[in-house]
């Protein structure tokens, strides 16, 4: 087993995988989950595809979940100042030391004959931080695109696609629908759908692919919505409605994102999970998503 005396050679190490650039696929990811012994199919999922918005809808329904009292754990990607953001349970980021525990033991697992990339090997260490910890639910931010991400490996409670637009095109296509389609991945069989999507061609391509899968969908601006002005607004939902809502996040756009969570709170609602409206207001009241709009300083 490799050992690094500390934090900034492991990272270096992982950072160091980048070399072998980007690999879409999924037995890389499954591979090293079976050499770690990692039970992932147990675990409740909430699974995030979308060009905009992924980081704030997982960061609103982790503050939800966790004022209801779940023990969360959220891993997004990228990171902004430091790689620990990428790994949280409720409102923790990860600690350095936890870290370097988990890049041992998952570089322990690795087939040197076949290394995996960068954000196969983050992603391997996600679930296996997530299940040593008992998270549950986990909230999982695809990296690019949906269908062979490393992080589709997943039969999800929830699939949500935030919105759809031209990104990494050199990798899912010129096209709107090439890249809805490859977004589309994360549908799953029976698993409902959430999404903020609008354009015409990308809705046609879902609603074809839930059909196929028998999967429901919830389309934003017809089964759910938000309104809202001067930081406060209200929610439209698909079993209810709140008013005098306010979240941590500057900016009217959020306003969609909060839509987009909150739908997929009533679907968890509907499921075996519990969520009081008090942990709904509170959360988003608190939740934290740096770099975003963020506000440092007023003077100067």
């Amino acid at each position: 087993m490799t050992v690094f005396p500390d934090l900034p050679q492991a990272t270096a190490w992982v950072f160091d995988l980048q070399k072998y650039g980007i690999k879409f696929g999924l037995s890389s990811t499954l591979d090293l989950l079976a050499r770690l012994q990692v039970p992932y199919r147990e675990g409740r999922y909430i699974h995030i595809a979308g060009t905009n918005g992924k980081g704030s809808v997982a960061a609103m329904l982790s503050a939800i979940l966790t004022r209801a009292g779940y023990p969360v754990g959220m891993f997004t990607s990228p990171h902004l100042m430091d790689f620990t953001e990428r790994y949280r349970l409720g409102d923790r980021d990860i600690s350095p030391d936890r870290l370097l525990e988990l890049i041992i033991g998952v570089r322990a697992a690795v087939d040197e004959a076949e290394p995996p990339t960068f954000f196969e090997f983050a992603t391997a260490m996600a679930f296996l931080y997530f299940f040593q910890e008992g998270a549950d639910p986990i909230i999982l931010e695809t990296g690019m695109g949906g269908r062979l991400d490393a992080t589709n490996i997943v039969d999800p409670r929830v699939s949500v696609i935030t919105n759809i637009s031209r990104d990494h095109q050199d990798f899912l296509g010129e096209t709107l629908p090439a890249i809805a389609g490859e977004k589309a991945g994360i549908i799953k069989p029976g698993r409902p759908l959430v999404t903020m999507a609008r354009q015409k061609v990308v809705l046609d391509l879902f609603r074809r692919r839930c059909r196929e899968l028998s999967a429901p969908l919830y389309l934003g601006g017809v089964d759910f919505q938000a309104r809202g002005r001067r930081g406060r607004f209200s929610y439209q939902g698909l079993d209810g409605q709140l008013s005098e809502l306010s979240v941590n996040l500057p900016g009217r756009h959020q306003y969609a994102n909060a839509a987009v969570g909150l739908a997929v709170v009533e679907l968890l609602n509907r499921d075996d999970f519990t969520i009081p409206e008090a942990a709904i207001r509170e959360g988003l009241k608190l939740t934290r998503w740096p770099g975003r709009l963020e506000q440092v300083a007023q003077d100067p």
